[in-house]
């Protein structure tokens, strides 16, 4: 259902919309719908960035703070982290030290899907990394040249094929770290894309766990 705007029953207030980075104080720009800071190397973007990797690979204990506090910036900076180093900040003993190490190396074990939606490449969620996956095997990923190999929308695959290549000495350093994919079960769904739409016998979401569990996707309705 599309909604329709009838009336406008209280006028908004003139809103000025900011024109620098609270953080770096440099240009932002359009981005789709958000504002965004043109600087690579703005302080607070880089965190944010790091938070989203963390809470992608399900990195626990890890938050914006627990970043801050520990100076790292980068997915490099993390899992460079020691349990010697760590406890020589305030506020960190050898205990949660020892568990935050624990919680980052356990990452290294995980499934390749989560590892590129960690990336922040725009528009690659968990949904466009489980299609681009089922197609090509993760080493292949910067190697790829044609848009129309991913089986995804030309604007979802542009962005792909922006950014990629800007996460690949991540990638071989995490490799050289231990990185280890979980093996994808092959169950009934495995491959298989399926669309939602109208009443079911369980929430959308409920029902999206369930067919990406067994391997399946979900895809919105097209005209296709």
């Amino acid at each position: 259902i599309i909604p329709m705007v009838t009336e406008t029953i209280k006028p908004t207030e003139f809103v000025v919309l900011p024109s620098k980075c609270p953080s770096c104080n440099s240009k932002l720009v359009w981005s789709g719908v958000h504002l965004k800071c043109t600087n690579p190397n703005c302080y607070d973007t880089m965190v944010y960035q790091v938070e989203h990797f963390v809470k992608t690979m399900e990195i626990e204990t890890m938050s914006a703070v627990t970043l801050r506090k520990l100076n790292v910036r980068t997915i490099v900076d993390l899992y460079d982290l020691t349990e010697k180093e760590i406890e020589s900040i305030e506020g960190f003993g050898k205990v949660r030290a020892k568990e935050i190490v624990s919680q980052i190396n356990k990452s290294l074990v995980t499934k390749p899907w989560k590892l590129l939606a960690a990336f922040g490449i725009p528009l690659i969620g968990r949904t466009a990394s489980k299609a681009i996956l089922s197609r090509y095997n993760f080493y292949r990923l910067f190697e790829l040249d044609k848009m129309n190999d991913l089986g995804l929308g030309p604007t979802i695959s542009q962005s792909f094929f922006d950014h990629i290549k800007e996460y690949q000495y991540i990638f071989d350093y995490l490799v050289g770290k231990g990185l280890k994919f979980e093996k994808e079960k092959k169950s009934m769904l495995s491959g298989k894309e399926i669309a939602l739409t109208g009443k079911g016998p369980l929430g959308r979401k409920e029902l999206t766990e369930m067919i990406e569990e067994l391997g399946g996707s979900v895809k919105t309705v097209s005209a296709k």
